[in-house]
């Protein structure tokens, strides 16, 4: 395939041979589908800290006899950490699990699978 290679003026000057790339079809759904990829592997990646809400020295004593067990004394099973003690008795705060003030969130966005998509031209659509 030649096209005409212009001058300053407008002019035609000569002719110039193109790669063999302009002679395939134009394939909008593989265009369609490159132009998605390269905009889902540009997304900035984000997700919590992988040790967010775990940094406290919390325990779950599911001990019944246990003098620092939480049955029998009316509190959830939830983990706790101790902020003073008396005798047996504790000031508890909960802490660790996702329904206590200040745990982990339940199900976090994770910070693997940004960038990682590809454009595969070995699939049945493709050829």
């Amino acid at each position: 395939m030649k096209v005409p290679v212009l001058d300053k003026t407008g002019k035609e000057s000569g002719k110039k041979e193109l790669p063999s790339q302009f002679n395939e079809t134009v394939r909008p759904d593989l265009i369609h589908r490159a132009v998605l990829t390269v905009q889902a592997n540009s997304r900035q990646p984000y997700g919590s800290n992988v040790d967010a809400g775990m940094l406290v020295s919390a325990k779950l004593s599911r001990r019944r006899r246990d003098y620092k067990g939480a049955y029998g004394i009316g509190i959830s099973r939830s983990p706790r950490k101790i902020m003073t003690k008396h005798g047996t008795r504790f000031n508890w705060v909960g802490a660790l699990a996702p329904n206590t003030r200040g745990g982990r969130r339940a199900h976090p966005p994770r910070q693997t699978g940004f960038g990682t998509r590809s454009l595969t031209l070995k699939r049945e659509d493709s050829l």
